[in-house]
C-alpha cells in the first residue's frame, strides 16, 4: 500500500504494521519526478539506477534522461545542425539542414519519445512544424535561431517541451502565429514553453486556443510559459 500523503513510501508488513518502512522506487511522484530512496526527485530511474534530469546515458550519448517524456526509460537524443553551424556541431549531428524548409528535417525526428537538440545556427521555418506527443525541441539559447518564412509550430499533442531558442522573421498566411497551442482536434495536457525569445513580425507569437465553440468541452490543462519574451509583434500572447 502506498502512503497517500507521501507517494515514495509504502507499507511493508514484513517490517512493520504501524509505520511506512518501504521505498516506492521508480514510481512517478509528481510531474517530471520519480521516487528514489524515499524522496521525490527530478530525474529517471532506469535499470535500478537513478539519473538526474538531463543526464546522458553513460553508455550511449544519444540517450538522455528527460523525465517530462519518461521517468523509466532513456529518451532518444537527435542533434540537428543548421547550414551555418560550426564544424564541431556538424561533426556530431545526425542531420545537417540546407537552410531551405528546415522544418521538414526537424519534424521528421520529432517522433514520440525523442528530444531534438538544435545546434547554434539559423534554421529556416517555411511550413508547419508539428511535434508528436512526448517530444522536446531544445536549442542552445539565443544562438539557435528559428527564422520564420510564413511557417508555424503547431502544438496539437500532449507532453511537449519547447525551449532555449530565438524566433525571428515574418509570419504569414494561412496561420500568422509562431507557436500555436490549440485543442482544435483533441484535449491537450502538459505543454511547456520556456526560455524562448522572439522578435518575429506579422502576427501573434504565442497563441493559445481552446476550440470549444466548434467542438464542445475541449480542454487545455497544464500549459506553462516561463522566461519567454516577444519584442515586436502586434500581439505577444493571444488566448481565445
Amino acid at each position: 500500500t502506498v502512503n497517500p500523503t507521501h507517494p515514495c513510501r509504502i507499507c511493508r508488513l514484513s517490517e512493520s504494521s504501524s509505520a511506512w518502512t518501504g521505498f516506492n522506487e521508480g514510481a512517478a511522484c509528481a510531474p517530471g519526478k520519480v521516487c528514489t530512496w524515499g524522496s521525490c526527485a527530478s530525474g529517471c530511474r532506469i535499470d535500478s539506477t537513478f539519473y538526474p534530469a538531463e543526464a546522458q546515458d553513460p553508455l550511449d550519448d544519444s540517450h538522455v534522461c528527460l523525465p517530462s517524456i519518461s521517468g523509466t526509460e532513456w529518451t532518444d537524443r537527435v542533434v540537428i545542425a543548421a547550414s551555418d553551424s560550426t564544424s564541431d556541431w556538424v561533426a556530431i549531428a545526425a542531420e545537417v539542414c540546407s537552410g531551405t524548409n528546415d522544418e521538414l528535417v526537424i519534424g521528421a525526428h520529432l517522433t514520440s519519445g525523442t528530444m531534438v537538440e538544435l545546434a547554434p545556427g539559423t534554421f529556416s521555418i517555411a511550413g508547419y512544424l508539428a511535434p508528436e506527443a512526448r517530444t522536446r525541441l531544445h536549442g542552445q539559447g539565443d544562438g539557435t535561431v528559428l527564422n520564420f518564412i510564413s511557417g508555424t509550430i503547431l502544438v496539437r499533442a500532449d507532453a511537449l517541451e519547447l525551449d532555449h531558442f530565438r524566433m525571428t522573421g515574418t509570419l504569414g498566411d494561412p496561420v500568422p502565429v509562431a507557436i500555436s497551442i490549440s485543442s482544435q482536434t483533441e484535449d491537450l495536457n502538459d505543454i511547456r514553453v520556456h526560455d524562448v525569445n522572439s522578435d518575429v513580425a506579422g502576427g501573434n507569437v504565442f497563441d493559445i486556443y481552446a476550440n470549444a465553440h466548434d467542438t464542445p468541452n475541449r480542454t487545455l490543462t497544464n500549459i506553462t510559459f516561463a522566461r519567454c519574451s516577444a519584442v515586436t509583434p502586434a500581439l505577444r500572447m493571444y488566448a481565445r
